[in-house]
């Protein structure tokens, strides 16, 4: 997803550039043992850590792992003395994943089924070093921007099945790239301070310029879909008949920006006071909704709606037509989304204690609370679990203190980023990673 308000740019860099003398060079920092971390398809749970002790983005790398919730085990990905700097990317279909790394200053790419446990592993030897990858739908294709110079880019398309790599486009300075569903690779390249988002056939044989002068640009996760912006106005760009219509003329990069349903087929659109829920990829309006809400903590599931107003939770099913939004359930006070399990049964929240967890059963009713000892930062429920077996695989990314150990420091050493299970059926907290038996010094960043 990219974002970039172009007329604010010039004015935001000269006032970074009048703030360096007012402001220390070093902001707020963390130490982090959960940089991302995303469910796979098996159960799994793919996590990584930024690893960075010198606070040196040359010597920044990231670490990989993958936790078992079944019997609690933690697996780390890469061999011994592999480097990684670039994220790994997560196939659409969260089976199988492809990264980057060095090893002895040689270029490798590793592509491993997460399933089958198949692992293939190139070597090349590209005289310029890679910016980013997309995993095909296929799970065996890779689409790579390498940088071979100064204002040089190109995308390469590279085979894990025939071990080949091949030049598909030369660009400028290219901010995203991904496959689509028809096997086109779409990119968005900024070009004389505009972005340009255009798609290129697989076989390098024709391409499309789809729009330029864009501020906000989503692929769709079935790729058969671009939501991108221009000033106001929201489009959609429909890869089947390679048309864009137009959604909105209310739009604003700032936000509430779109959601996605994570399965593909409908994203929600606020448009003034009024929010409508459209189909993907057709473009076709499910829903208006004359309703304005906090629109800060909206959910979008496979097939309903969430959204929040104060201490109000209102929901619709959005693919049943005749629907309206209905209350489901109030509190206290304001309310804060954090997740829904998949079968939209348990609804989790928190209300102003950032460190209490709140679930909801909508079947029975009732509510459970839960209070930890750290601050909860983010909530992941897995869609591809069912709801019995998602609940008991709850993952918390959490902010908790440091002891101070150094009675000299008079300022509060920085937090650490952490990762937690939570088992609701069993009530049982699993730390995965965590402060406990890790250096925390070597995980050292900027926020």
């Amino acid at each position: 997803m990219i974002l970039l308000k172009k007329p604010l740019f010039f004015l935001l860099t000269i006032i970074a550039i009048l703030c360096l003398s007012v402001i220390p060079l070093f902001g707020e920092r963390l130490y982090d043992l959960c940089y991302f971390g995303e469910p796979m398809k098996n159960g799994e749970f793919l996590f990584v850590r930024h690893r960075n002790p010198l606070l040196d983005p040359v010597l920044r790398t990231f670490e990989m792992y993958v936790f078992s919730p079944s019997d609690g085990k933690i697996t780390f990905l890469q061999q011994y003395g592999e480097m990684s700097y670039l994220l790994p990317v997560i196939s659409p279909d969260k089976t199988s994943i492809t990264y980057h790394s060095l090893i002895e200053g040689n270029d490798f790419l590793v592509t491993r089924n997460m399933i089958t446990g198949r692992s293939t592993r190139l070597r090349f030897d590209t005289s310029g070093y890679f910016l980013f990858n997309d995993l095909h739908y296929d799970n065996e294709t890779v689409a790579s921007v390498l940088k071979r110079g100064p204002n040089r880019q190109a995308i390469y398309i590279i085979s894990n099945d025939l071990g080949t790599i091949r030049r598909l486009y030369n660009g400028t300075d290219f901010q995203e790239v991904g496959f689509l569903y028809n096997g086109s690779v779409y990119y968005v390249d900024h070009i004389e301070n505009r972005l340009s988002l255009g798609v290129v056939r697989s076989d390098g044989q024709g391409r499309t310029v789809v729009d330029e002068n864009l501020e906000y640009v989503r692929k769709a996760p079935r790729g058969d879909a671009i939501l991108y912006s221009i000033g106001n106005d929201l489009f959609m760009y429909r890869v089947y008949n390679n048309e864009s219509i137009k959604l909105t003329e209310h739009f604003s990069p700032e936000g509430p920006l779109p959601l996605v349903a994570d399965d593909g087929s409908a994203c929600v659109v606020y448009d003034g006071d009024t929010t409508l829920v459209i189909n993907i990829p057709s473009g076709d309006v499910l829903y208006y909704l004359s309703f304005r809400g906090d629109r800060t903590c909206d959910i979008l599931t496979r097939y309903t709606f969430f959204t929040v107003k104060g201490s109000q939770v209102f929901t619709i099913k959005y693919k049943k037509p005749g629907q309206h939004l209905s209350e489901i359930f109030r509190e206290k006070g304001p309310i804060h989304l954090l997740a829904v399990s998949p079968d939209d049964r348990y609804i989790l929240y928190r209300l102003e204690n950032r460190s209490e967890l709140i679930i909801f059963d909508r079947d029975k009713n009732e509510r459970f609370s839960k209070i930890f000892p750290f601050v909860i930062e983010e909530v992941v429920v897995s869609p591809f679990m069912e709801f019995t077996e998602a609940v008991r695989s709850i993952y918390i990314t959490a902010l908790s203190p440091v002891a101070d150990t150094s009675p000299e420091e008079t300022e509060a050493p920085p937090p650490v980023r952490e990762l937690y299970m939570y088992n609701y059926p069993g009530r049982s907290l699993t730390a995965i990673s965590t402060a406990l038996d890790t250096d925390i010094r070597l995980y050292l960043r900027e926020r």
